[in-house]
């Protein structure tokens, strides 16, 4: 199964569902498999399967969008967060030689369209960068099969399903959160992405779109908890990752 396969099997079931939010972009079901298809097309045209491109865009939607569409092309991402410096950008250009480098002032020229490729579940699809605490950030190469086989066990685990809402805050160049939007994805659930650095509006988000779990790293929790001033009762599900998460906060 690829990473993408049940999207396409919800936008058929559940095509009216809303399953991306930010802010004020919204997309259902319907519409993300019809972004997935127009970028997987126009990718298609410019980068042989295989290929490798850089993506780095403000919009944690139109992020996610472009690496399932590349996906679909037989390409493998590798997302990189804003903040990152020109120059590290450059250097990463030179180690790994993209056939493209997509960012919010050189969007994808989508004149020509061209066939997909057949895409299996041990082809590569992202290049995750790790955190590079014992030196530089290095590539780890992941594909289709290595994250869908572990879904199935993400949702018994932390107990996520198609009636849950997630919420997430920071860049979807950050691994574990463009792995939890992708598994709930899978699940045929919604993904609601921060629409500010301001801890006091996630509050709000979370009450205004009634949000049954949180992925956060340890440093978010604090702030949050230092602005929630009642309880979340809805939030059933909370997953940490990056930083051990101290007993106070717990």
């Amino acid at each position: 199964m690829l990473i993408f396969s049940n999207i396409e099997l919800w936008a058929k079931a559940r095509p009216e569902k809303k399953c991306l939010i930010h802010s004020h972009t919204e997309l259902t079901y319907g519409e993300l498999q019809r972004e997935i298809d127009r970028i997987a097309h126009c990718v298609a045209a410019v980068v042989k399967k295989g290929g490798k491109i850089i993506v780095r865009l403000s919009n944690p939607v139109k992020q996610l969008v472009f690496i399932l569409g590349a996906s679909k092309a037989g390409a493998a991402s590798i997302p990189i967060d804003i903040s990152m410096p020109g120059e590290y950008v450059s250097n990463l250009a030179v180690s790994i030689s993209p056939v493209l480098i997509i960012d919010d002032g050189h969007p994808l020229n989508c004149e020509k369209i061209a066939p997909l490729p057949v895409v299996t579940d041990d082809d590569l699809f992202l290049g995750s960068l790790s955190s590079g605490s014992t030196g530089p950030p290095k590539l780890v190469w992941r594909d289709h099969g290595s994250w869908v086989k572990a879904f199935p066990f993400q949702s018994r685990t932390f107990m996520l399903g198609s009636s849950d809402r997630l919420f997430l805050s920071g860049s979807m160049a950050y691994t574990a959160n463009l792995n939890s939007c992708l598994h709930l994805l899978h699940e045929g659930g919604t993904v609601i992405f921060a629409g500010s650095k301001q801890p006091r509006s996630w509050v709000k988000e979370i009450i205004f779109y009634n949000i049954s779990s949180i992925f956060m790293v340890p440093a978010h929790y604090r702030i949050l908890l230092k602005s929630a001033e009642n309880p979340l009762p809805h939030v059933k599900s909370l997953v940490s990752a990056g930083s051990k998460l101290d007993i106070s906060t717990v």
